[in-house]
């Protein structure tokens, strides 16, 4: 049991211990149910060959997005923080050997401790956003907290959804029967979860469930199952009154076969005939799979609301599943797992992921900026500057701080402000990136202003800048003609105060109006918040718009001369009181 601080989503990936082969076609498919599942099939395994009512978003391009690899952006959330967690589901009987536990768990814990650094797969993540910020892999795993023991037994065969059952899948559970399970332990152990479909949480949990050799896993009542159709899938569903419950399964491969191809080699399809193992254990090709499915629940966690192919649901890892030549139609891509660091391909030891000091062996990732695959974000310069808004920073005034003395080797993704009083950051993406960024501060103080700029291959650079913020500051506006109500507006609109008015005597009976003649201090000057100003208010005569011979005559002499005397106009009826 594993008591963990309540959050506000949840990812989850389901993946199964042994056999994985390369990857197939990968496409975003509707499901019976009407729910998208973004699905990593088989090589040799097309769309159109599946059993059931199931349609692929779009089964021919309309565009050359998909012939260029370009995924494009679909208007839901990306993940911008999460906590990994590990549940190994394996009842009484069956057995996760240690020695992959321990690989899986020092992966994790590796990503965690280089979390946001450029030198691995995930910053190529960080070029994707959505309108609260850019997909980034800031983690932290503890394993005392974010590993997870699951003795409960498998649920009885559903035979009509999970018909699949051979010597080497002595266990057959559906994706129905998984939600369920996870529904059970999340609740059973206060696991955290919540969330919306349209804005996932800070360190959104992320949970790996990984399942024995032998059980065999199918989706959508049956129609796509490990093993005869898939590597691997990612989906959503969600627990009443806690939110949105992300997850992606990894099932493993046993006995399966294309062109010679068997698991795990049919899921590391690199160009290299040994499986590659950097670590020696199986668990090197799981953490490959891990890499993929992560990178696709972090840029789009709810398919296809988040970043992929508008014509064939292709996500970032799907661009990259194999390597041969560049046909992101075909999965395929030069660089899929390339360029190596090291190791022996004869010996099954490469690795081209080098995490804090680790090896590991994992696909790239689809980049838009330089479109192709990369395994981590090419080499770029970002020099982000702040400007601040010239003269007094004072609280409760509207600031603008710019960013376009920034400049970047690549275009700019994304730029996020941070204004370090606790309010929501500010995030600017695409083309408004540079944009100028606007706020107020509630109280005087000493601030940090963060500003990060990502660009579009994942190169991410921050700088702060401390600001002074001064009290309230009363600009003394001029308010010399107005009438008494106005001028009081006037006075606290600027964030002074009335100290006191000084008003004469009304002569003679001719229709007059009370206006301000005189202010102190003087209209311009800059004083504290809360500066208290003395007005002087005088009568002056109406002067009618639509004037009448008995409204012609003479007005009264004091009121002439105190009009003449303060340099008033005497004021229009159809504007009175202005």
């Amino acid at each position: 049991m594993v008591v963990v601080r309540v959050l506000i989503s949840l990812a989850i990936t389901a993946l199964t211990l042994t056999s994985l082969a390369p990857t197939a076609a990968a496409v975003i498919v509707r499901g019976s149910n009407g729910r998208f599942l973004a699905v990593t099939l088989r090589p040799g395994v097309s769309p159109a060959t599946l059993r059931g009512p199931l349609a692929t978003v779009s089964q021919q391009p309309r565009s050359s997005a998909s012939a260029t690899g370009e995924v494009t952006y679909h208007g839901g959330p990306v993940v911008h923080s999460s906590d990994p967690f590990l549940v190994y589901w394996a009842p009484s009987g069956e057995s996760i050997p240690a020695d992959s536990q321990s690989l899986l768990e020092r992966y994790l814990a590796d990503v965690a401790a280089d979390s946001g650094e450029p030198d691995d797969v995930f910053g190529v993540d960080r070029q994707y956003y959505d309108r609260q910020g850019f997909a980034d892999y800031r983690q932290a795993f503890d394993p005392a907290r974010q590993v997870v023991f699951d003795p409960r037994p498998y649920p009885a065969r559903d035979v009509a959804h999970c018909r699949d059952l051979v010597a080497s899948y002595l266990t057959c559970i559906t994706d129905g029967q998984l939600q369920a399970e996870l529904k059970r332990l999340i609740e059973a152990n206060g696991l955290p979860t919540a969330g919306s479909l349209s804005e996932l949480s800070t360190n959104a949990p992320v949970y790996f469930v990984i399942l024995p050799t032998d059980v065999n896993i199918c989706v959508d009542g049956g129609l796509i199952c490990a093993d005869d159709s898939m590597c691997a899938y990612h989906n959503d569903f969600s627990l009443r009154h806690a939110g949105t419950v992300l997850y992606a399964a990894i099932p493993a491969q046993a006995g399966f076969n294309y062109e010679g191809l068997t698991w795990p080699k049919i899921c590391q399809n690199d160009g290299t005939a040994a499986v590659q193992e950097p670590n020696g254990d199986i668990a090197d090709v799981l953490v490959g799979l891990l890499s993929h499915e992560y990178s696709e629940t972090l840029t789009d966690p709810i398919s296809p609301t988040g970043w992929n192919s508008p014509d064939n649901g292709n996500e970032v890892g799907d661009n990259c599943q194999w390597t041969g030549r560049f046909a992101p139609l075909a999965l395929s891509n030069p660089n899929a797992y390339s360029p190596v660091l090291g190791g022996s391909s004869s010996s099954g030891t490469l690795f081209d992921q080098l995490i804090h000091g680790d090896q590991y062996y994992t696909q790239s990732e689809w980049s838009n900026g330089d479109g192709t695959c990369e395994p981590k974000p090419p080499s770029g310069t970002i020099v982000p500057r702040i400007t601040p808004p010239a003269g007094r920073i004072a609280a409760r005034t509207s600031l603008r701080f710019t960013p376009s003395a920034s400049t970047s080797t690549h275009p700019y993704s994304s730029a996020t402000w941070s204004f370090g009083d606790g309010s929501r950051q500010s995030f600017y993406k695409g083309r408004t990136a540079l944009a100028p960024a606007t706020h107020t501060y509630a109280a005087p103080g000493s601030y940090t202003i963060t500003l990060t700029l990502v660009d579009n291959r994942g190169n991410l650079q921050s700088t702060a800048r401390t600001v002074t913020v001064q009290p309230p500051a009363c600009v003394v506006p001029n308010v010399k003609g107005k009438s008494r109500r106005r001028a009081t507006e006037a006075i606290r609109a600027a964030q002074c105060a009335l100290a006191s008015l000084s008003i004469p005597r009304r002569h003679g009976r001719k229709r007059s109006e009370l206006v301000v003649a005189y202010q102190s201090p003087r209209a311009g000057t800059v004083r504290p918040s809360g500066t208290r100003i003395s007005l002087t208010l005088v009568y002056i005569p109406v002067r009618h718009s639509t004037p009448r011979r008995s409204r012609l005559r003479s007005r009264a002499p004091a009121a002439q001369e105190t009009t003449r005397r303060w340099g008033l106009d005497p004021i229009d009826s159809s504007v009175s009181g202005a």
